[in-house]
């Protein structure tokens, strides 16, 4: 540790002083040691590259057992937006809205023709609910701003072969790629799926694994209950328990019956524990 706080101010590779300590560049992997520039830090790396791995590796556990922050809400209903999958992306505006304002629109007889009914939210027409160049045009232009969620559509519309497109597995990872450095959570979950498979990409079981866990980082409680299923036939029954109290405490029932048989019947999971996510699982469904 002593060394750690050493380098902060100063290069790790070549002493570079504490003069030109506010020129250093951190280490953005594990964050404990700076350089004056990419060549010392290049210089560096076996020397400091088991350290790093391992801090790396900490902080990304300590992230994963994070609890993540609560959904914002649905601007047309102010309810707590809903879990991703019950959710609605406008590619007019970007908007995030609840399936249930999105469907009352669509049923409240505000379009002259099936399909064609504003946004819910912006009141721009969707141009057949979303279909051919209207619908390409505006999702394009959510694209050139990095909105991670239009990305993300995209590239679902051609994993599925939605919207007229030819099912192209291909281009839907390349956009999966994209959208999941901008954080979304869906794109960590198809990327998972694809290194898993092997279908697009090389089977990569540590990948698979590694985009699965950001997916959990980023909310998705799909991906949290199936980190606590991988653990649990593992055997280890406690890492399983934090990952089905999280998802819980995030308003997922569905944990609520693992953990008691599994965690608070055999003693895993205390009375206290138990107690606290069952609360904070209502509040969060509420």
């Amino acid at each position: 540790m002593g060394n750690s706080i050493q380098n902060m101010s100063m290069c790790a590779n070549c002493g570079k002083g504490e003069e030109d300590a506010k020129s250093l560049k951190t280490c953005v992997a594990c964050k404990m040691v700076k350089y004056c520039n990419a060549t010392c830090q290049k210089a560096h790396r076996p020397q400091h590259k088991k350290a790093c791995n391992e801090r790396t590796t900490e902080l990304h556990k300590e992230e994963l057992f994070k609890q993540p922050p609560q959904k914002e809400d649905c601007p047309i209903c102010l309810a707590p937006l809903p879990f991703s999958q019950n959710i609605t992306h406008q590619v007019c505006c970007g908007t995030k809205v609840c399936h249930g304002c999105n469907y009352s629109m669509y049923c409240g007889g505000e379009s002259k023709k099936p399909g064609d009914y504003p946004c819910p939210f912006c009141r721009h027409p969707l141009g057949g609910g979303g279909q051919g160049k209207v619908y390409f045009e505006m999702i394009q232009k959510r694209m050139d701003v990095n909105d991670a969620s239009a990305i993300y559509q995209l590239g679902d519309d051609y994993f599925q072969g939605y919207r007229g497109l030819t099912v192209d597995k291909k281009k839907a990872f390349e956009l999966h790629s994209r959208a999941a450095k901008l954080g979304h959570e869906g794109a960590h979950v198809r990327l998972h799926d694809a290194y898993e498979k092997g279908e697009v990409v090389e089977r990569n079981k540590k990948k698979a694994t590694y985009h699965l866990e950001m997916a959990a980082i980023l909310g998705s409680v799909i991906a949290r209950h199936n980190l606590a299923v991988y653990e649990e036939r593992k055997g280890d029954y406690r890492m399983s328990m934090k990952h089905f109290m999280i998802a819980a405490r995030s308003g997922w029932k569905e944990a609520l019956e693992p953990i008691k048989r599994n965690g608070y019947m055999l003693g895993i999971v205390t009375k206290d524990e138990f107690a606290e996510t069952l609360r904070a699982c209502q509040v969060s469904r509420s």
